[in-house]
């Protein structure tokens, strides 16, 4: 179950990749954001976040990223090399912007997040950012498989699921803090699922010196899983390091 989990955590980061959300920085100072958590995050996204077209759209995975540098990468229009076409949505900025969390925020409270949104037709994901108490609609994902793989996800909702602020306390007492101690700044992920007809809803919190835009080097890491309804450990931590 945890290996199926992992790999839909991966279809997540997968998709973010392929559009070039994490692919580069752009210039100039990008400033730090004022820090949300999972539930006030995922409450704007699905009142403000509605006006993109296709909708109503239902929210079911998001990703917290906690930088200590903010990033800014163009919203293309391309097809990527998973096969997937992304489409920049026609309101939406003609930049993605991931804005720095500043050293002192509250565990599990980042400056932005990104969520994943399925509408009626289940043929299109949104990729929409909250930063800032804002949604912004992004991008529109379409023509592949990865669609279907959202498609079968429960919808996550704050009412529901466990808040990242408790489960970014349990993970920092099972060695977060220590590791916030020893690599200051490190990046900081909040990713949560929903469930499916197999496997529950899930976080996966994963602190790591390897950056979002990081192409080669090493780096290490601690990452622990997390049942989305009540924050309970589902496995890990575990720590590792490698190539980032």
């Amino acid at each position: 179950m945890v290996i199926v989990i992992a790999v839909a955590i991966g279809v997540v980061l997968a998709v973010l990749f392929f559009a070039g959300v994490f692919n580069s920085s752009g210039s100039g100072a990008v400033p730090n954001g004022t820090p949300s958590a999972f539930s006030s995050a995922v409450a704007v996204a699905a009142t403000e976040g509605q006006s993109a077209p296709g909708g109503p759209w239902t929210i079911v995975a998001g990703d917290g990223i906690g930088i200590p540098n903010g990033i800014t990468q163009p919203n293309w229009e391309f097809v990527g090399s998973s096969g997937c076409t992304f489409t920049p949505v026609p309101s939406g900025s003609s930049q993605v912007t991931i804005l720095g969390t500043p050293s002192s925020a509250t565990p599990g409270q980042v400056a932005t997040w990104i969520f994943f949104e399925r509408n009626a037709t289940q043929q299109a994901i949104l990729l929409a950012a909250v930063s800032n108490g804002q949604a912004e609609p992004l991008i529109l994902v379409s023509g592949c498989s990865t669609v279907s793989d959202f498609a079968s996800m429960d919808a996550v909702s704050a009412t529901a699921d466990a808040d990242s602020t408790s489960v970014a306390a349990t993970f920092d007492t099972l060695g977060g803090s220590t590791f916030s101690t020893s690599h200051p700044g490190a990046t900081q992920e909040f990713i949560i699922i929903g469930g499916t007809a197999t496997t529950p809803g899930a976080w996966e919190v994963t602190y790591s010196t390897c950056s979002l835009t990081t192409t080669g080097g090493a780096g290490s890491w601690l990452s622990g899983y997390f049942y989305a309804s009540n924050g309970n450990v589902l496995t890990g931590p575990t720590s590792g390091s490698g190539n980032c």
